[in-house]
């Protein structure tokens, strides 16, 4: 019996079953059930408020330079729902997405799996099947109760701790360091970016818990922007037209390679060097001459973003268009980004929680069409910088493609 007459159709079945509510029991029995391939892989997981995408696409990347068959897990996605799951960069084929969930989707409904669990899941089965050296893992949100925690990582490493999320990880930096800190598993090394004392504090104490220990990781060392080169213990890195903000990801993840060549695993400075040099798509990503598009959702990632805009402007003038969700700090969002540019547009995208024309309040440019507003500023002079929540950096991607 088919359930899905297309992958179309399947995506939407999928993301009808968009829910916070957390079974680690059912997502355990419903894994057991088809012999745990999640603990046949051989994973890194990755953690944080921002940059974990960035993190895991350049161990993604290191490791794929070095000769090995990797697996990548992300979310969300950027232009398909398939590109949260990927080999060698590659989305998962549509056919083999919707063979796989049409062998598992009577128990996805006997489970009760939610979206991010299902995409978990189908994401452990291909890898497994396609024998893949290594699988990458992002954490959805948090890490103590995500889908993704149920890996046995080699190492896991935790970007930073910043103020997100706050309705389901805590109201403070002390109780979404412990979600995220959840990560941190028995005797796996932990490496972090985060430099809070109090974030430290309770990540140390998990990993005391656990007979491991946390190891900080200091940013690269700039040599020259932009472009951006950087020095590391491997020699001078070309990381590209990228924000200064991935001096910090990319010493995360140079950090767990080195922890795996520690283990015995054969990876190369080479294969480091270049693996650095493939920048995370929706991150700074340039898409025309002097267009750059940044998911900048969060304030901390807004002040990051600020901080490479600064370093930029100084020969040209920025124009920003943003879009953010409601339930994200947007009035200090704001306030940094006005500060760092010529002109700020502000757009609404269709999504039940993106903010309105009114959300935003009184003294702004609002052009509600995102379409015409891309347009609009695509007119003015300078460098044009579009961020905001990654809902909106999807659909920009898709502008720009087509």
């Amino acid at each position: 019996m088919a359930f899905f007459t297309s992958a179309s159709m399947a995506v939407e079945m999928i993301e009808n079953r968009r829910s916070f509510r957390v079974d680690r029991e059912a997502l355990q029995a419903f894994l057991h059930a088809y012999d745990d391939p999640h603990l046949k892989l051989q994973t890194i997981h990755v953690a944080g408020t921002n940059g974990k995408g960035s993190t895991t696409n350049y161990i993604s990347h290191i490791l794929m330079e070095q000769g090995y068959t990797v697996g990548m897990f992300t979310s969300p996605y950027l232009i398909t729902h398939f590109d949260r799951i990927r080999i060698n960069d590659h989305d998962i084929p549509e056919e083999v997405f919707l063979s796989i969930l049409e062998e598992i989707w009577e128990d996805v409904l006997a489970f009760d799996l939610n979206m991010f669990e299902i995409d978990f899941v189908l994401s452990a089965l291909y890898f497994v099947r396609e024998n893949v050296d290594f699988a990458v893992y992002e954490v959805g949100m948090g890490g103590r109760l995500d889908a993704t925690n149920e890996v046995m990582p080699l190492a896991c490493a935790i970007t930073n701790i910043g103020m997100d999320h706050m309705q389901y990880l805590g109201d403070t930096y002390e109780k979404i360091a412990y979600e995220k800190a959840g990560i941190i598993k028995e005797s796996v090394p932990c490496f972090t970016t985060e430099t809070r004392s109090d974030c430290l504090c309770v990540m140390r104490d998990e990993a005391s818990q656990k007979n491991t220990q946390v190891y900080e990781v200091s940013p690269l060392e700039k040599i020259s922007y932009p472009p951006l080169r950087a020095m590391s213990h491997v020699g001078e890195i070309e990381l590209g037209e990228v924000a200064l903000y991935q001096l910090k990801n990319g010493a995360l993840a140079i950090a767990v390679i080195e922890s795996l060549r520690e283990r015995g695993f054969v990876i190369s400075d080479e294969a480091i060097q270049r693996g650095m040099q493939h920048s995370w798509k929706g991150r700074f990503e340039r898409v025309s001459d002097r267009v750059y598009i940044d998911g900048a959702h969060n304030e901390e990632g807004v002040i990051a973003l600020c901080e490479s805009i600064q370093a930029m402007r100084a020969t040209r003038p920025v124009h920003i268009l943003f879009a953010c969700l409601k339930d994200k700090p947007f009035v200090n969002m704001l306030s940094y980004l006005e500060k760092h540019c010529d002109s700020l547009t502000l757009t609404c995208i269709p999504y039940p929680r993106a903010c309105k024309k009114e959300d935003y309040g009184e003294g702004y440019s609002v052009i509600e069409d995102p379409v015409v507003a891309i347009e609009e500023v695509m007119k003015r002079e300078g460098l044009i910088f579009i961020t905001g929540s990654l809902y909106f950096i999807t659909l920009v991607k898709r502008h720009f493609e087509e």
